[in-house]
């Protein structure tokens, strides 16, 4: 398909940013410091040569995160 990104191709920095921004907000609202650092190791993606296929993964588990602290 044209202008559909493959799965090894790298992941915009501009995606990175708004990614990395949202992974910061949620981040952000937890209380325990432990569970804090980890939730920062696991959802923000510091690389810039993130691929598609890795941000994509990161974004569907932060997704679910998201969905199940506020559920």
């Amino acid at each position: 398909m044209a202008g559909c990104a493959t799965h090894n191709e790298f992941a915009s920095e501009a995606a990175l940013h708004d990614h990395n921004q949202q992974a910061r907000d949620f981040c952000k609202q937890l209380n325990d410091g432990t569970e804090y650092y980890q939730c920062f190791d696991r959802y923000i993606l510091k690389a810039s040569s993130v691929t598609v296929h890795k941000l994509n993964a990161t974004q569907r588990s932060l997704q679910r995160a998201i969905e199940t602290r506020s559920s």
